[in-house]
């Protein structure tokens, strides 16, 4: 369609190989498409936005030691689970 408004339509409807009619057609449709308002049946959806990332939770890192030189670590999210009874089973067997 923007070949027509650089050259004469019958020379675009050769090179593309359809008549002048037909090209002529198309580009009253093209126009006609152009020209048109816009649909109000489109609706808005609203998305938000969620992070690439999760956000950062508070990390937990423990170290321990018996009396006999046994050490235990914990890296572990802070909202992981209860720690309590695993320390207090590490303390108490020895």
């Amino acid at each position: 369609m923007a070949l027509t408004a650089l050259f004469p339509l019958t020379r675009v409807a050769r090179r593309l190989h359809v008549s002048g009619g037909e090209l002529k057609k198309r580009c009253a449709a093209h126009h006609a498409a152009q020209s048109a308002p816009a649909s109000t049946a489109l609706d808005f959806v609203q998305v938000t936005a969620t992070p690439g990332w999760p956000h950062p939770t508070e990390r937990l890192e423990l170290e321990l030691h018996r009396a006999d030189g046994t050490r235990l670590q914990i890296h572990a999210q802070a909202s992981q689970c209860s720690l309590l009874a695993v320390i207090r089973t590490f303390l108490e067997t020895a």
